[in-house]
């Protein structure tokens, strides 16, 4: 177990890096509820004092986790939407086992755990994670209520993909079979894609992306 304090930056970043992974690892095995942070503090090799130095809590701490992934998991959504990016979206399911686990969680109880302020943080945060994806997915200007749509559509497809994971899994009490998966998952929000095509065709108005920011900073 390690004693010694963090002294410099990179110490610190490793150490806390360090703790995540013991945090990721426990999750990934077959536990229906978050590990406590005497079991996260031992898998990392450390005291349980120490993860408290860097996250408040263990909510706090997959969080931060949920944080993460969810920023990789929306970087796969595009404003051009094809049928790939619904199966690279599923796909991230596999690539990250516990993130349906997390998302499950997440709007709930690793939320309320936070304070007033620290929510409106991590909502702003998560807002900030969809407006970078978008503005870096094309370079035309994004309409405000296109923005609004898009952010819709965003939330809509991961609930809609979240929920058929989850029926599948309880189905079969086990990990569904990939190819199966990704088309039941695509099947499910094509709707939703659909629907978002056809209302941005029909939209009329053009007010500038860049000048919405800079009026609602």
């Amino acid at each position: 177990m390690a004693t010694s304090k963090a002294r410099s930056d990179a110490q610190k970043s490793a150490r806390k890096q360090s703790i995540i992974d013991a945090a990721v690892e426990l999750l990934s095995g077959n536990v229906s509820e978050l590990p406590p942070v005497s079991a996260i503090a031992k898998q990392a090799g450390f005291a349980k004092g120490t993860v408290y130095i860097y996250f408040d809590s263990k909510e706090r701490l997959f969080l931060d986790i949920y944080q993460d992934l969810y920023a990789k998991c929306v970087s796969n959504f595009r404003r051009e939407l094809h049928l790939r990016d619904i199966q690279q979206v599923a796909l991230f399911w596999f690539e990250q086992p516990i993130f349906s686990k997390l998302m499950s969680l997440a709007d709930g109880m690793l939320i309320s755990s936070l304070s007033t302020e620290d929510k409106k943080q991590y909502l702003l945060d998560r807002e900030n994670t969809l407006d970078n994806v978008l503005t870096n997915s094309q370079t035309v200007n994004v309409l405000k209520e296109e923005r609004d749509r898009w952010y819709q559509m965003v939330k809509l497809t991961m609930s809609s993909i979240q929920l058929v994971w989850l029926e599948e899994s309880l189905y079969d009490e086990k990990e569904p079979k990939k190819e199966v998966f990704i088309a039941m998952a695509a099947d499910a929000a094509k709707p939703v894609w659909d629907a978002y095509i056809k209302t941005t065709l029909q939209s009329k108005k053009s007010k500038p992306w860049h000048s919405f920011l800079q009026k609602n900073k």
